[in-house]
């Protein structure tokens, strides 16, 4: 070993169970706030503009967070976590129940019912998810947080990828009240499970906030810091272009009647395939040429997903399940390692003075865009209803949809290429690093390996 090179430090005892952790923890949010629930609430006939109102619940009440840190350390990091996510688990029984409703109520009152539970479930998991950071932050030695983050982000993408390919397969063509309950109750019966794993991951005491000063934030001087402010406009642009895509791929997809209910969620589950090959592919590169490039890339990606949607819904292509996959993968390539390279920026330009501050603005604007946008293209395309058609049939709504989204990922590729990151490599060495390097690293450790066996 070289003096200089110092054995990393190892993880603390018990944090493998924050993997499993997550794994039935995204089982359970990715049918109760994911495809699922867009597929349930649309057959109790949601207009888009209810669509959009329950996508932007997630983001618009993790908000939260801001005012619900200042309890965190009177109660403790895991006593926080664990009575915000054992609660709302169980707020799940309630959708369990609501397919047999009918003869009871209405599918207007079914659905009230729904998204005021699923509003219920948002704001307590917005409360609650303030204390999770801080905790796992807490227990993990610096050098050993991107390699968490990583393997994190692949159970995620692995469970998100298994329960709608399983979610698809239950529902079927037509789903019955019985398929409901059923993926409603495996969603129910993962939270139960997380919060057995949640118990074992190690505690540590929760720090007090520092109060060092009674003057007012200077958000203005804030938002004025230009490498910050640079970021924070260029994740305002990536918001409002991605912003809604996940569901209204659904709407139109069901709208135009391309694909039936189960495979739709199928279909969208290659979302999460893409996403893992870019965790393994893409994101080991950001620390080798930077931010920037790769956000140029993985931008380019996604606007190039956008621009087939486009077509599809401008009859433009015919559609074809292989298409709307490939549709679905590129979409979560691009955006979850933009959303991994953009966040390391972030990191970067914050000054360690008043960081808590410039992070809580960037929450902030993101969180408000993420839940406002959907709404208002809600509204739109209800606004607009069957009256303009597209050439392919279906509301024109969805072409302007697709079309303003992919102008906004236009408008962000100049706006990046201006920006400025001191230890950014280009696009061609980004293609090197991708193509050549990182596979020629991977097979002289594999050979490297055999032959000192």
């Amino acid at each position: 070993m070289n003096a200089h090179q110092r054995p990393a430090a190892p993880l603390p005892p018990g944090i493998e169970n924050a993997y499993t952790f997550f794994f039935f923890n995204s089982v359970c949010f990715q049918i109760v706030l994911g495809a699922p629930m867009v597929i349930f609430a649309n057959n109790l006939g949601a207009s888009a503009t209810v669509v959009g109102i329950l996508t932007s619940m997630t983001p618009l009440f993790a908000m939260l967070q801001m005012p619900a840190v200042n309890y965190v350390s009177r109660v403790g990091y895991k006593a926080f976590v664990m009575a915000g996510w054992g609660s709302r688990t169980f707020l799940i029984l309630v959708p369990c129940v609501l397919p047999w409703c009918s003869g009871i109520w209405p599918s207007s009152t079914r659905l009230v019912i729904f998204v005021v539970t699923l509003a219920a479930f948002t704001i307590i998991r917005g409360i609650s998810s303030c204390a999770w950071m801080p905790w796992i932050t807490s227990l993990l030695p610096p050098e050993r947080r991107a390699h968490y983050m990583i393997r994190e982000q692949s159970v995620v993408m692995a469970a998100s990828l298994f329960i709608y390919w399983l979610s698809g397969l239950i529902l079927g063509a037509t789903p019955s009240p019985a398929r409901f309950t059923a993926v409603f109750f495996i969603s129910f019966a993962s939270g139960i499970v997380s919060l057995w794993f949640l118990t074992r991951i190690p505690d540590t005491p929760a720090e007090e906030l520092a109060r060092t000063s009674s003057e007012p934030v200077p958000w203005g001087a804030i938002c004025r810091h230009p490498p910050f402010q640079a970021v924070l406009v260029a994740s305002a642009i990536w918001v409002c272009g991605v912003a809604g895509l996940s569901s209204y791929t659904i709407v139109f997809l069901k709208t135009a009647g391309l694909v039936a209910d189960g495979e739709v969620i199928q279909l969208a589950a290659l979302f999460y395939a893409g996403g893992f090959l870019g965790l393994w592919t893409l994101v080991p590169a950001v620390e080798r040429v930077g931010s920037k490039p790769v956000c140029i890339a993985t931008a380019s990606l996604v606007a190039l997903a956008i621009s087939g949607w486009l077509s599809l819904a401008m009859g433009w292509i015919e559609p074809d399940r292989w298409w709307i996959g490939g549709l679905y993968g590129l979409t979560g390539l691009g955006s979850t390692v933009f959303t991994v390279s953009s966040t390391r920026w972030l990191m970067a330009v914050t000054p360690e003075f008043g960081r808590v501050h410039f992070f809580a603005l960037h929450t902030a604007v993101t969180s408000a865009l993420l839940g406002g946008v959907p709404v208002a293209w809600g509204i739109v395309i209800d606004a607009m209803g069957s009256r303009w058609n597209s050439p392919m049939g279906s509301p024109a709504s969805f072409p302007i949809f697709f079309g303003v989204s992919l102008l906004f990922l236009l408008l962000l590729l100049p706006w990046i290429q201006r920006m400025h990151e001191p230890e950014a490599k280009s696009l061609d060495e980004l293609l090197g690093e991708i193509f050549y390097h990182a596979p020629a690293r991977t097979l002289s450790r594999l050979f490297g390996n055999q032959q000192g066996h």
